[in-house]
């Protein structure tokens, strides 16, 4: 995850055109793309497979939680859509404290 999201740091800064060159990169990034989407298959095939009703994580939140208007769960897809932005957001918001701490090592 962290070489597609330095990967798609470095995307946002360069020219279109030079974008459209690095296909080995644009390579790469669809591959640690599509790593992400299977491992979170992965994940929540083996939460349903095997429910840890006592644990009161937010993936279990997610999985067993019933819309009180509509009366739904979350799809698959929401849910593994939820899961690649927490771990986004956890992986960005994090990276400046361990590089700061990395720096006083």
């Amino acid at each position: 995850m962290a070489e597609f999201l330095i990967e798609s740091g470095k995307r946002a800064n360069r020219l279109w055109l030079e974008n459209q060159l690095r296909v080995w990169s644009d390579r790469q990034r669809k591959e640690n793309v599509e790593a992400m989407w299977s491992l979170c298959d992965t994940i929540v095939a083996a939460r349903k497979a095997h429910p840890q009703h006592d644990s009161h994580d937010l993936l279990d939140t997610m999985l067993n939680t019933v819309d009180s208007e509509t009366g739904e769960r979350m799809s698959d897809e929401n849910i593994k859509s939820n899961m690649i932005t927490f771990l986004v957001r956890e992986f960005s918001f994090n990276r400046p404290s361990r590089d700061i701490r990395n720096l006083h090592l």
